[in-house]
């Protein structure tokens, strides 16, 4: 069953087409100050955008307009939130969010329109300023964002029928996102199978196949008496009673519930191409697609990478996978290497500390805070192991930028001397079980800080790990 547009058209309450006459600027100005305003508009399913998806402007009077009240925030913020708008027009091309296909955006005079919704039927823009009721207003919308969203939509009939044709798989729902969308199939679907797919689609792209859309009574929905619907699309809602809107795609590819905007010809597509595949829980898969301009997108983005990856490598553009590969392998050797060098540099240092006198000792600082996390607690671990009886600082970075680590096999040692270090470095920090560690300006201070720990230690005697 193709749940996804059934959804669609259930959601956008897309069947109710009221038989009126076209209403002018005056009645609808005489409705408004009746207050019949819900009668005035035109209901989701009957809009201009879903009409005509290519008509990017239109004149409306304005129904309704009010202020939206922002929720009660969970976070204290200084900030006062923007003021927002709901506003109902008379009719609109800007498409209502509803059945995976996300709203347009636009303008309503000089109002930008951050979000349109469907409230029971009704066409709901919120903008970010108040319009006047009652005015005639001209709406305009983001063309690239309409086109690039009819494109992704239409192509996903397309998919979605092949997919169901060709392998008996079905759509079970289906996402429009903001770089592809996806579509899920309830049943395995492999990258073997991609190329297939791939050809089929662009086939009847290349065949110049016209999409309309249609209204058919409810019971002709449900008997399945609308030609070319598919078995698996006649389920409707008891509560759906009007006419319920098609999306036709000739030449008996498709016919299906739909709310949302498409091209009218398949040809407008360009081209369809399949990004990758992802198996999910019960034998579905999704399937991640683009078609259009964000195919043309996609592909300038690719050949930017390739140009700069040919760039960086110094080689061709047919062997930079392979030139990667080598890359790759070249730096996890080099890191191997790195780590066994850094193990002995670090056995060397920790026993050239432990050999030095007292009971607390300090090791050459690092300029980099990242060392801490890495050298530095391997030094610590080193040192420890040979002087379980002593304290070693150790300080990264620059002034006013620098950090500490205090450290001992001997964890009462390390509370006895942290106080004096933190003071003499200008530090802050905590820790536990031998280690401390944390921030400090006086990062240059070291020596005074192992003077003043060494003096704070003065008598107090520890045996190893107390």
């Amino acid at each position: 069953m193709r749940v996804n547009w059934l959804i669609c058209a259930t959601q956008a309450a897309a069947f109710v087409r009221t038989q009126r006459r076209p209403a002018t600027h005056s009645t609808m100005a005489a409705a408004v100050a009746s207050n019949d305003w819900k009668m005035s508009c035109v209901r989701c399913g009957e809009l201009m955008c879903q009409k005509d998806t290519y008509a990017k402007s239109c004149k409306a009077t304005v129904l309704r307009c009010e202020k939206v009240q922002p929720p009660p925030s969970k976070k204290k913020s200084k900030s006062k939130p923007k003021d927002a708008y709901d506003v109902v027009l008379s009719d609109t091309v800007l498409f209502p969010e509803g059945g995976g296909q996300p709203f347009d955006l636009g303008v309503i005079g000089d109002a930008a329109v951050t979000q349109v919704t469907n409230d029971d039927g009704v066409a709901v823009h919120r903008v970010s300023k108040p319009v006047a009721v009652g005015d005639e207003v001209d709406v305009a919308l983001d063309w690239e964002r309409r086109w690039a969203h009819a494109t992704q939509h239409t192509a996903q009939h397309v998919a979605s029928a092949v997919c169901e044709d060709w392998l008996g798989a079905p759509t079970l729902s289906w996402h429009l996102g903001e770089t592809d969308a996806t579509v899920e199939l309830g049943s395995p679907f492999t990258p073997a199978h991609v190329p297939e797919l791939e050809d089929r689609v662009n086939a009847l792209i290349r065949d110049d196949i016209q999409v309309e859309t249609e209204w058919h009574s409810a019971s002709d929905v449900k008997d399945c008496k609308v030609p070319g619907l598919r078995a698996s699309s006649c389920s409707l809602p008891a509560s759906v009673t009007g006419p319920v809107r098609l999306v036709r795609i000739s030449n008996d590819v498709d016919v299906n519930p739909c709310c949302g905007t498409h091209v009218r010809n398949l040809a407008h597509l360009q081209a369809f191409k399949v990004i990758r595949t992802e198996a999910k829980r019960g034998g579905n898969t999704l399937v991640y697609f683009v078609a259009g301009p964000r195919l043309l997108e996609r592909l300038g983005a690719c050949i930017e990478r390739e140009r700069q990856c040919v760039e960086t490598l110094c080689t061709a553009a047919e062997t930079v996978p392979d030139r990667v590969r080598d890359v790759v392998d070249k730096s996890k050797e080099a890191l191997q290497r790195e780590k066994r060098l850094q193990k002995e540099v670090v056995d060397l240092l920790a026993d050239k500390l432990a050999s030095m006198p007292g009971r607390v000792v300090a090791a050459p600082k690092r300029d980099s805070t990242r060392d801490m996390g890495e050298i530095g607690k391997i030094l610590a671990g080193a040192f420890d192991q040979r002087r379980p009886d002593a304290v070693l600082v150790q300080t990264f970075g620059s002034k006013n930028d620098g950090a500490f680590l205090i450290s001992s096999a001997t964890p009462a040692l390390v509370e006895a001397a942290k106080g004096s270090i933190l003071s003499a470095l200008e530090g802050r920090g905590g820790g536990k079980g031998g280690r401390a560690q944390g921030k400090c300006a006086a990062v240059n201070n070291v020596a005074a800080a192992v003077a003043d720990a060494a003096k704070a230690l003065e008598g107090l005697a520890l045996g190893a790990g107390e």
